[in-house]
């Protein structure tokens, strides 16, 4: 997993992972993957690169295709897809979810709540005296 996490951005693959890491077939380290981990090789680089542009989808101003290009993609529509089928939205809502309500929303649109003038006993006893 190692290798993985250091390297899932790259454009990396089942078979460079293999190649750099293992020595045996690559029908075995698949399986032996799936054992020790839950999942297949691919679906951890996957998560990783997903996590990886969750994070700069949160924390820059960067643009989409940078971020599906930095983190392995090869196009941006891969990017979008691959996070609509994890997620159920896209990056760009994902973006916008992911943001504090103050960078969301500008103050004059953020609705107030409706508030009373609440009258002292004082106003109250000699209004309705």
């Amino acid at each position: 997993m190692g290798y993985i996490n250091q390297h899932a951005c790259e454009g990396l693959s089942v078979e460079r992972v293999v190649k750099e890491t293992q020595r045996v077939p690559k029908p075995v380290f698949i399986r032996r993957f799936r054992a020790a981990t839950g999942q297949t090789p691919r679906a951890a680089i996957l998560r990783r690169q997903l996590d990886e542009a969750r994070r700069l989808l949160a924390g820059t101003e960067l643009s989409l295709a940078f971020i599906a290009e930095h983190c392995g993609f090869r196009k941006l529509e891969a990017l979008e897809r691959a996070l609509h089928a994890a997620d159920g939205q896209t990056a760009t809502a994902f973006r916008q979810r992911s943001r504090p309500v103050a960078e969301n929303q500008s103050a004059s649109s953020i609705p107030r709540p409706q508030t009373r003038k609440v009258r002292s006993a004082g106003e109250y006893l000699s209004h309705n005296a």
